[in-house]
């Protein structure tokens, strides 16, 4: 996982903290989907 957001975000290492965001943002996202298509 860090590593795929490492390369997403360049040449600056992402922080935890950011790493977090960044998963969550995803978890969010996908969570939308799910209750779209059950829509």
């Amino acid at each position: 996982m860090t590593s795929k957001i490492e390369e997403k975000s360049g040449n600056n290492p992402p922080k935890i903290s950011n790493t977090e965001e960044n998963m969550i943002g995803t978890l969010s996202v996908e969570v939308k989907i799910i209750d779209n298509k059950k829509q």
